[in-house]
């Protein structure tokens, strides 16, 4: 913010010969990793997002196999005017009434998701919290799979029956791919 760059990851090869190089190439046998660094919070913010958003600086310093610097002009600003991703819950509404036979589940589609799980349970009193009534006991649905389905009918992954009138509380994760497994965004 306001122009001041926070470092989220460093690294400096060992010398390899001259060549065109792709990102993926890097840490290869031939070229291979001599320094590294990073900012695990700031990679995880950045993950969470789900896409990147705002301002990113990448520089690339050359140098010779005496470690010096033969160019050090290759910075380049990245601007992502991308709001950052969120997932939301279209259908059902809050507080709206369903048929209790074909309750239809419907969010916006993420980019860059592996799959999609929905969770739903039971809010037991009104002063539950939707966090608490979500994990309280055993859930209706307990972070089902639905790949990468956008609408599901939740009636087609119930693990126990509820009742008439029940408050249903419902919410749809992500997984969003990435290293070391990605991470999951969460509906509102």
């Amino acid at each position: 913010e306001g122009g001041v760059y926070q470092e989220i990851g460093f690294f400096q090869t060992y010398p390899f010969a001259s060549r065109t190089l792709c990102n993926n190439d890097i840490g290869t046998t031939e070229i291979k990793i001599n320094e590294y660094r990073s900012n695990s919070t700031l990679i995880n913010e950045n993950i969470a997002r789900g896409k990147p958003t705002g301002s990113y600086r990448i520089t690339a310093i050359l140098m010779d196999p005496t470690a010096t610097t033969v160019f050090n002009q290759d910075q380049k600003e990245l601007f992502f005017l991308n709001p950052a991703q969120t997932l939301s819950i279209r259908a059902p509404r809050a507080g709206s009434e369903v048929d209790a036979g074909n309750v239809n589940v419907e969010w916006d589609a993420l980019q860059g998701i592996g799959n999609y799980f929905v969770k739903a349970n039971v809010r037991t009193s009104p002063t539950q919290s939707l966090e608490e009534a979500l994990s309280f006991g055993t859930p209706l649905v307990n972070n089902r799979s639905v790949g990468a389905l956008t609408n599901v009918n939740l009636r087609d992954y119930l693990e126990r029956e509820w009742s008439l009138g029940d408050e249903i509380v419902i919410q749809v994760g992500a997984n969003i791919s990435g290293p070391g497994g990605g991470q999951r965004l969460y509906s509102g």
